[in-house]
């Protein structure tokens, strides 16, 4: 016997949703407040001490007020100056979970796309963790050369 259902896919338009009970909207990657934390140079955890990453990380946050999305033009440059302002106050929070995280890590545990997603959900988490009046929602790798 299979676990597939017969009969008529389900109809996703007909399933009724429940109103969010968060201040948080449904966004796209993509969509949220980028925040780029700048190129780092960290030594790894390598048995010889000569290992080290070169990694740059971008953050995505879920904007604090979902009327973000209804602002236009200036408002919308405003808000998102703002938030930079304000996230740019915790800079050396993030940076602290960013270093601290990878320095544990070893050239095997990186060098693998698991790894980087492990280290990706560990930066999530911990970001969070430390800064819950923000919702991080996407961390992005866009450099990411082990030496």
């Amino acid at each position: 016997s299979s676990n597939v259902s017969e009969g008529k896919p389900v109809n996703q338009e007909a399933v009724p949703r429940a109103e969010p009970t968060s201040p948080y909207i449904v966004i796209k990657p993509g969509e949220g407040l980028l925040m780029d934390t700048g190129t780092k140079i960290i030594n790894l955890a390598d048995p010889s001490g000569r290992k080290y990453i070169r990694i740059n990380v971008v953050l995505e946050f879920v904007p604090p007020d979902a009327s973000f999305y209804q602002l236009q033009g200036e408002a919308q440059v405003a808000y998102k100056e703002a938030f930079d302002e304000e996230i740019n106050k915790r800079l050396p929070v993030i940076n602290d979970i960013i270093i601290m995280l990878v320095s544990t890590k070893d050239y095997q545990t990186l060098y693998t796309a698991d790894g980087k997603e492990t280290l990706r959900n560990q930066m999530i988490d911990a970001i969070n963790a430390r800064l819950p009046e923000y919702k991080l929602m996407s961390v992005y790798f866009t450099e990411f050369v082990i030496q």
